[in-house]
């Protein structure tokens, strides 16, 4: 076997920076002694890990490198952490009006052809905006940007605050690691007044960034042709629709349209191509004979250029470290250790972004090097036959997907049964054809190479629908807990091992246990998950063997929504039958906004709704072939022991309750000893309704959702005194316009003695009720995954719990 580094060294640093690294991203407060630590901004906090890595790395060794890489790793991480708390817009600054300068930084595109601006606030004097916060800027005004530039405005602030759940993606962390301290909106007009784009050259490579978008966006449009383009060459993703999205995730070739180390190795070879043709037909024998230098240098070069241009990504940092350390051990020793390369990749990228560690990127680059490695140097015996280029292709994309089946089902909660062979097809059709045609098109103005380069996503569109229409594309993976992770991480590496058939079969089945299906209640028991989708309504109930989801959460706009941002993720990482059946409580937009996509991506059984026949999600619906019923008159059925009990607001000759929120749907699961009522955006018409036509004890539960999101139209004490709730549950959306909950609602609730529990302050929430008289346990995603950086919150007086 040959040897893995020739510098050991290299590997003891970077295990221990990420090690140190990930411990202190995992605490959950501050360490004592932070108070002691200054803030440092990005820039200098890199050059500081950067040196003192090198000094570890020169005059430490064996386990001593390996402990003192852990605390620099560790304490490290601690100035830059401070910093980026120091500079967010605190929750109580929330809608506050300030006025401003700041510099422009960069740009994005939005699918609706908006744009919104990354800046850089200064000189605000107000406490709400500390200088050198950064923001991102909602354009709505169009303006032309100039990069570099500064600016003075208006602003209403709003701080970084997202929805949280008990597993998956958090959007606050993600904000807090980028620095961004918040968003912002201009109240009146933005001034430009000191234009200095050219004097600094990030704003000349954003402004060379802004003119090829902009000459992909005139030739192309707001096509997703274009928003492919746009990531291939400038790393731009913000034009890429969500139904393309979803085809490249689901065919497993989402890598293929972010700019990563086989982009910027393309560049690479292409620009040392060009320099040795160049070189090799010039009259100077003096550069002659350095044609293989030049080579190098140049080929370095255009990788680095390249890397500025689209962004300098995490993978695009790995690649660029990596060839040029390879480039620089070929030149000064003849021959280059690849793997020295990928751990001094690592090494650096970790000191330069200590939060690299927690970020996709990382796991899903580094991993695919580790394993082309392995098969590139021989590490991994594979049989060997005749098309020695073929079956190198081939075990090439055996190893990366089995060096990637861990972490995709960790992070995505999916695997892709088509993606060895739609990345063959793919990797090869868009190396060949597509990227060297939109990078032609993009830096040399070609119009017809633009063109064809659409062209081409085109028809690989078509394969990629084909591999997508069938049945078992995907495979749902539920989430399991680290010592099964672990362990399966553990089989992937053994199947990279040449320790033979047995070894193999080995990893394989411990691979296999990510597969292993969630746990269910007991028969009898059930869970009640509340999901944390803002102002609105989604959650689930689970027994054995089945799942209700009521309601479905708003819809964001035509390309977002909850049903697709949240709800489909969280039943994704549930790994089993998503939902036997879709009650919508009533047509409002906060209940029913995401069920368009759950009816066209998931088929339940049954779709149970107060609308009309005629309503288009009834039409969706039946066009899927879901059977369709009116809720008013559903009857009463049990699952797994669970007994599920509509409470009609339409009972015979009897008028019903005036008013859209006063038609929802009311729902009482309980089992032999506990319950929950879920009742939609009732209001006190439809509860004095309720308490008319049902017994008190029909309406006793021991968990209550709250009426209409604790309106002071709902929650009357009649009708709390009839329910009399042990937990009263609230889904309303952080510092929602509504104002919901209202407080003389909260202060009806505190009055009814109940443990209240409001989404918008604690995340999801989940309950689990067992079949005997065992009280009913719960879940908090905002105790559970709590860390340091939710610490800023506490300015704004966040309880627990009310």
């Amino acid at each position: 076997m040959p040897t893995l580094s020739r510098f050991p060294s290299l590997c003891l640093l970077a295990v221990g920076l990420f090690a140190g690294q990930w411990l202190f991203h995992s605490q959950t407060q501050w360490p004592n002694w932070a108070g002691f630590v200054p803030a440092c901004p990005p820039p200098l906090n890199a050059c500081g890990m950067l040196l003192m890595a090198l000094f570890l790395l020169l005059y430490t060794r064996g386990w001593w490198l390996l402990a003192l890489a852990l605390l620099l790793g560790y304490a490290g991480t601690l100035p830059l952490a401070k910093w980026h708390l120091e500079h967010r817009i605190p929750l109580e600054c929330h809608g506050q009006m300030v006025q401003t300068d700041f510099e422009l930084l960069s740009a994005a595109w939005q699918v609706d052809g908006q744009t919104r601006w990354r800046i850089h606030a200064q000189h605000s004097q107000n406490p709400c905006l500390p200088d050198d916060t950064t923001l991102w800027l909602q354009n709505t005004s169009g303006q032309a940007p100039e990069f570099g530039a500064h600016y003075r405005a208006k602003l209403q602030l709003k701080a970084a605050y997202a929805p949280l759940q008990l597993d998956g993606f958090d959007a606050n962390a993600r904000w807090f690691a980028d620095g961004i301290g918040g968003f912002a909106k201009p109240k009146g007009p933005v001034q430009l007044f000191a234009s200095t784009p050219w004097t600094q050259l990030s704003g000349l490579l954003q402004s060379g960034r802004w003119a090829i978008e902009q000459w992909i966006v005139k030739v192309l449009g707001m096509t997703p042709q274009a928003g492919i383009v746009l990531a291939l060459t400038v790393g731009e993703q913000g034009l890429i629709d969500a139904q393309t999205r979803d085809l490249y995730a689901n065919t497993g070739v989402a890598h293929l349209i972010a700019i990563s180390g086989l982009h910027i190795g393309l560049m690479a070879l292409m620009a040392g191509w060009l320099a040795r043709a160049i070189l090799n037909r010039v009259p100077w024998q003096a550069l002659r004979t350095h044609a293989h230098f030049a080579t190098l240098v140049a080929t370095v070069a255009a990788a680095l250029a390249y890397c500025l241009l689209t962004g300098w990504g995490l993978p695009a940092q790995r690649a660029l470290i990596m060839l040029a350390a390879l480039v620089l051990n070929q030149y000064s020793t003849g021959r280059a250790n690849p793997w020295d390369s990928l751990w001094l990749a690592l090494c650096a990228t970790l000191a330069i972004d200590p939060w690299a560690c927690q970020r996709t990127g990382l796991y899903l680059s580094f991993l695919a090097v580790f394993a082309l490695l392995v098969v590139g140097q021989g590490v991994y015996r594979f049989p060997r036959l005749r098309s020695e280029k073929l079956w190198l292709g081939i075990r090439s994309q055996w190893a990366v997907t089995v060096a990637l089946f861990v972490p995709c089902s960790v992070l995505f909660n999916q695997q892709s049964l088509v993606s060895p062979l739609a990345n063959t097809l793919s990797i090869a059709w868009m190396s060949l054809f597509t990227t060297p045609l939109a990078l032609a098109g993009s830096l040399l103005h070609s119009a017809t190479a633009l063109h064809l380069a659409a062209f081409t996503l085109q028809v690989q569109k078509h394969w990629l629908n084909a591999f997508n229409a069938l049945s078992w594309a995907t495979l749902p993976v539920p989430n399991q807990p680290w010592p099964i992770v672990l362990l399966a991480f553990f089989g992937s590496l053994l199947c990279l091992t040449p320790l033979g058939w047995k070894t193999q079969i080995t990893g394989l089945a411990l691979m296999a246990l990510m597969l292993w299906p969630s746990p269910r209640p007991a028969e009898g028991s059930f869970t009640l998950n509340v999901l944390d989708i803002g102002q609105g309504t989604a959650l689930t109930i689970d027994t054995t063997h089945h799942r209700l989801l009521f309601d479905t959460g708003p819809a964001y706009s035509a390309e977002s929504d909850s049903g697709r941002r949240i709800v489909a993720p969280w039943l994704r990482q549930q790994g089993t039958q998503p939902f036997d059946a879709l009650w919508v409580s009533h047509n409002d937009s906060d209940h029913s906004g995401g069920a368009p996509y759950l009816l066209n991506h998931f088929k339940p059984a049954l779709f149970v709704n107060s609308m009309p026949a005629d309503n288009p999600l009834n039409a969706l619906a039946q066009q899927r072939g879901i059977a369709t019923a009116f809720c008013h008159t559903f009857k009463a059925w049990r699952w797994d022991g669970v007994l599920f009990e509509p409470l009609p607001l339409w009972q015979g000759s009897a008028k019903p309750p005036k008013g859209d929120n006063n038609q929802s749907c009311v729902l009482k699961v309980s089992n032999a000893h506990h319950s929950v009522l879920l009742t939609g955006d009732i209001e006190a018409p439809a509860e004095q309704y309720l308490l008319t036509h049902f017994k008190p004890g029909q309406l006793t539960s021991e968990v209550l959702i709250s009426p209409h999101h604790g309106s002071k139209t709902s929650s009357t004490p009649a009708f709390l005194t009839a329910v009399a709730p042990h937990f009263i549950v609230i889904e309303s959306g952080w510092k929602n316009h509504y104002h919901h909950p209202a407080p003389q609602t909260i202060d009806t609730y505190q009055r009814t003695g109940a443990l209240l529990f409001n989404t918008a302050q604690l995340g999801a929430l989940v309950f689990h009720f067992p079949a005997d008289r065992t009280p009913p346990t719960f879940n908090i995603a905002g105790e559970a995954r709590k860390r340091y950086w939710t610490l800023h919150e506490s300015s704004a007086n966040r309880p627990v719990r009310w």
